[in-house]
């Protein structure tokens, strides 16, 4: 079902972003934001294993992913004026809970 890609060519056309988000169908995030920095919990839908990458704000510092086992930073890449993208790696039926400091 490529119905998502609807939606999200409407919200982009009409200037609607989240601060943190993934282009992929079998993925969804929630978004937590203040001041300080986000918080996003990402989700796979799906039944395989994904590498996408999660895209946050342009000031996005300290990026790191909560895990059972403790904290661990994450490599942001290339900034952008649409924001800086993170490698991400999903279990199938799996998610992460990433947070960074700075504006949202």
């Amino acid at each position: 079902d490529r119905t998502w890609g609807l939606y999200a060519g409407v919200l982009a056309e009409a200037g609607i972003r989240e601060p943190a988000r993934v282009d992929h169908p079998d993925v969804t995030c929630g978004v937590l934001h203040g001041g300080l920095g986000g918080l996003v919990a990402v989700t796979n839908h799906g039944p395989v294993d994904l590498r996408v990458d999660l895209c946050l704000p342009s000031g996005a510092e300290r990026v790191r992913r909560f895990e059972p086992t403790g904290i661990r930073p994450l490599e942001a890449g290339e900034r952008s004026p649409d924001g800086v993208a993170v490698e991400l790696d999903l279990a199938a039926h799996g998610f992460a809970l990433v947070g960074w400091n700075g504006p949202a």
